[in-house]
């Protein structure tokens, strides 16, 4: 098992109103279903200028997601865990197996 890489916890108040951790885990989830969003209108825009826009819209979007990740790890909300070297190379070969099968699949419809 990988190690836990972890802040420490910033204090938050207790009771039934939301919290800071709870007020920024809302909007971190907001953001992240904003970029799937932007993503998708990407592959639907209809034309050079809406793409651009969209484009402009996923990508500020994505940066500020991240940018509230960071502060959610730095108050110690979220934890991350390493992964040995095993853990990414059966990751590794898994994808290429995916992407072989993908490949073969591919060959035998032409």
């Amino acid at each position: 098992m990988g190690e836990t890489i972890k802040n420490n916890k910033t204090p938050l108040r207790k009771g039934f109103e939301l919290n800071d951790s709870d007020i920024l885990n809302d909007i971190l989830n907001s953001y992240k279903h904003l970029v799937v969003s932007y993503a998708t209108s990407l592959n639907e825009a209809s034309n050079k200028n809406i793409y651009k826009l969209f484009f402009e819209l996923f990508s500020n979007t994505s940066k500020n997601q991240a940018m509230l990740f960071e502060l959610a790890f730095k108050k110690g909300w979220y934890q991350l865990e390493t992964a040995d070297e095993e853990k990414i190379e059966n990751a590794y070969n898994k994808f290429n197996k995916c992407l072989d099968e993908l490949y073969e699949e591919k060959k035998t419809s032409n």
